[in-house]
């Protein structure tokens, strides 16, 4: 196969034609037919034109292969030269998995089309399809009692394939199987059949099998970008997409703030900016089955739906407050980025590290071809150099103390050149080693000298990679001719068929973790229950799950798989805003300012908490603290938020004092407006020998059940009486707009008491629903009564 021949016709008959076939250009070359006859492969045909010269040769040279016993001559029956053929495969995924992705030497028995082979295997003689794994060619529409139509170019790509393939020895790396149908690699020394059949314009990339693909899936999109670009044969109506993106938006570094379940993340820009960031080409877990449809079910999404809670701490812990380098889809860039990160796992020490080499490792390798063939079966055209592959060896390293440690390590290899003219030439390999530092951490656990490895940088790889080979997320599939999706997307595919063959996250077979998590925010009776174990346990673990403002957050207790509402203790924030029943509550000032700091510190971060009390409405009280911060006096140090009176009878007074003192004297925020008192110059009064009693006339208006009384002083009541006819008589004449008024506590206003009289009064509390408990500081007694009844105080009445 694959030689130069010459034919002469020698007869025709029954519309056939016979006559001899000649290696080379003409008569002088090698005649295949004496050559089988003299072999013992064939025998002359009797009978035939048997006084020709070319005849007689052929008797000639039989009677010689007969005296020789050669071939079909020799003696016995021959059996032993009948091949057992092997048809069928009972199970052709196991027959698969025990080859190990060795190379298997087989012939091209048939080209079905340019991607689709019939091969036979050698030494056991198994006749199998084989499909090439990661891309697909044109077919041939085959319909019953209907002519073969190809599809445009299929039959120049089965050519392609055959004139290069057919009934050549080849190597197939058989790689997986899909559906009972195999899929392979075929490696010839001239090149890589898969990769030339995209370069050529005759095949294009299909997601669905590229991820099994052993020999690199971005040199197949290599390949097929090289198509694309030069618009060659089945792209030669192809329209490259175009960029949609700023420069700037390409490529920046951010601070993850926030992970949105599993799939997205918010990040600060370093413009202060937040964007929310989705991972492209992964699905998050979703719930399926009758889960996902029972609409009574008040669903939590985090915690109900399998494995979510898992991808999202995932994503929490190693993202969090580090620094990620957000990337856009391929598409969005208007061509598609490299096929995902290579070489070793990590970069060199720095140079003043005693124990190790100031430079990395590097040598050359010198080996024959069949070594070559050994060692890295060929999955480029051998011809294109600078290539990387990677391959484990076990090297030896000495140390710069008296030490040699032996260890298996990754290299990476690149072919510096190739001289492949025969099979005795050889094959000269440039190496460079770079050690992993973990590894190298491990290696200085053998030596006494303490200390850390300066400059040692681990190289970050893609999360949403790391995601789905866990099995906490899986690939989306998308239609042949979708540019819309990650640049890294075959590495996606990679890792999830990783995934799905060691039984990972969602494709385990095992029984679906389920959350319990108990969320007693709000609820009173439940968080009574709990506050005296909280109080005894001191500081207890936490995950600050959100945060509603400066001093207000939710928290997550793993070890107690509950959610509380939290508190700060000792502090007061401004008050944010609120939006009620039929009513916008503006914030006060700098409440964002406090809420966004919280944030920044501490949301989605691991805390530590001290409970103390609890409210009325089930929240807990207390102190929260990160990483040896207190945030109560960190929202203080910032002038965020005011030290409440409640904070004396704590450990953390004095500090909470000293901040505010600090913070008051820098006149920041809270504190630009904030005068100093003038000291006053206290008298020293002499005390008076007897003490007498200056009693005076009062009325009695209000007893409460603690035993308090209010009075009203008689001397005054006639002052009170006009002060009372003015305020109602400017009502009167100016009656209150309704909603005009936003009750706050502490406001001093006018409030109209069951007799429909107006009387002055403060705001002592504002419940949602349009409650508001008011004080008549006239009269002593308290009630409750709606917004409308409360009003602001009239001129007259202050």
């Amino acid at each position: 196969m694959g030689w130069c021949t010459w034919g002469k016709v020698s007869w025709g008959a029954g519309g056939g034609e016979y006559g001899m076939v000649y290696l080379g250009k003409d008569t002088s070359g090698e005649n295949i037919a004496e050559s089988l006859v003299a072999e013992g492969l064939a025998s002359r045909r009797e009978g035939i034109r048997a006084n020709n010269p070319e005849q007689s040769r052929l008797a000639e040279l039989e009677e010689q292969a007969k005296s020789a016993k050669k071939g079909m001559w020799s003696e016995g029956t021959g059996s032993h030269t009948v091949r057992d053929l092997k048809y069928t495969i009972e199970n052709p995924r196991h027959f698969v998995d025990s080859l190990h992705q060795k190379p298997v030497n087989a012939i091209i028995e048939h080209v079905r089309d340019g991607s689709v082979v019939r091969a036979l295997l050698l030494p056991d003689y198994y006749l199998v399809t084989v499909m090439l794994s990661g891309i697909k060619c044109p077919t041939f529409k085959r319909e019953a009692d209907a002519p073969e139509v190809p599809e445009p170019f299929a039959a120049e790509a089965k050519f392609f394939t055959e004139s290069r393939l057919l009934q050549r020895d080849v190597q197939i790396v058989l790689e997986s199987c899909h559906n009972q149908n195999i899929l392979g690699t075929i490696l010839h020394p001239n090149g890589n059949i898969t990769e030339l059949l995209l370069k050529e314009g005759f095949a294009r990339c299909v997601d669905w099998s590229i991820a099994v693909y052993t020999r690199g899936a971005d040199k197949l999109r290599a390949a097929e970008r090289f198509a694309k670009e030069r618009k060659l044969r089945i792209w030669r109506d192809y329209v490259a997409p175009t960029a949609n993106l700023d420069q700037k938006d390409k490529q920046f570094v951010a601070k993850v703030m926030q992970v949105l379940n599993a799939d997205a993340i918010v990040v600060k820009l370093n413009s202060g900016d937040h964007k929310t960031i989705h991972l492209s080409s992964i699905r998050p877990p979703r719930l399926e089955g009758d889960s996902a449809q029972d609409k009574n079910r008040k669903l939590r999404p985090l915690y109900d739906i399998p494995y979510m809670f898992e991808a999202r701490e995932f994503l929490r812990k190693k993202l969090i407050g580090k620094k990620a380098r957000p990337a856009p889809t391929a598409a969005a860039l208007g061509e598609r980025g490299p096929g995902g990160f290579r070489g070793a796992g990590g970069t060199h020490p720095g140079p003043d590290h005693p124990l190790l080499p100031s430079r990395p490792l590097r040598g050359h390798i010198a080996l024959s071809t069949q070594e070559f063939f050994a060692l890295c079966p060929p999955v480029l055209e051998l011809w294109d150099c600078g290539v990387t592959v990677t391959v484990t060896v076990t090297v030896t390293v000495t140390m710069k103390v008296t030490v040699t440690v032996t260890m298996k390590v990754t290299v990476t290899v690149t072919v510096a050149h190739l001289a492949l003219d025969g099979p005795g030439s050889v094959v000269g390999w440039s190496w460079e080693l770079s050690l992993h530092p973990q590894l190298l951490l491990q290696l200085s656990s053998r030596f006494p000298k303490p200390g850390v490895f300066h400059g040692v940088g681990v190289t970050q790889g893609n999360i949403a990679e790391a995601l789905v080979s866990k099995g906490l997320a899986t690939v989306l599939r998308y239609r042949q001719d979708d540019d819309q999706r990650s640049a890294h997307y075959d590495e996606l595919l990679a890792a999830e068929a990783r995934a799905i063959k060691n039984g990972k996250g969602l494709h385990s077979k095992k029984e679906v973790p389920i959350h319990r998590v108990a969320d007693i925010s709000g609820d009173t009776q439940k968080a009574k229950q709990f506050l005296p174990f909280l109080q005894r346990a001191g500081r207890s673990e936490a995950v600050v799950e959100y945060v509603f403002s400066g001093s207000r957050l939710k928290l997550f207790l793993p070890k107690e798989t509950c959610l509380i509402t939290f508190l700060l203790a000792g502090i007061e924030c401004p008050r944010g805003a609120r939006n009620l029943p039929g009513l916008a509550q503006e914030g006060e000032p700098f409440s964002e300012e406090a809420t966004l700091f919280t944030k920044e510190l501490v949301l989605q971060r691991e805390v530590e908490v001290e409970v103390e009390s609890m409210d009325k409405a089930g929240n807990f009280i207390g102190w929260l603290h990160i990483e040896g911060v207190n945030l109560s006096v960190a929202l203080v140090e910032q002038a965020l938020s005011r030290v409440h009176f409640t904070a004396e009878r704590s450990p953390y007074c004095k500090a909470l004092l000293a901040a505010q003192d600090a913070a008051k004297q820098r006149k920041e925020k809270v504190w630009s407006h904030y005068e100093e008192t003038p000291v006053e110059e206290v008298v020293p009064v002499l005390e008076e020998k007897e003490r007498t009693a200056n009693y005076k006339p009062v009325f009695v208006t209000e007893i409460t059940d603690d035993l308090h009384f209010y009075v009203q002083d008689v001397e005054t009541g006639a002052q009170l009486e006009k002060l009372m006819e003015n305020m109602r008589a400017e009502v009167g004449a100016h009656p209150p707009v309704e909603g005009s008024y936003s009750p706050r506590r502490g406001d001093f206003c006018i409030a109209k008491f069951v007799d429909g009289e107006w009387y002055r009064a403060r705001v002592e509390k504002v419940e949602s629903g349009g409650k508001v408990h008011i004080f008549y500081i006239d009269y002593g007694n308290v009630s409750i009564t709606e917004y409308l009844n409360a009003q602001e105080a009239a001129k007259s009445a202050r």
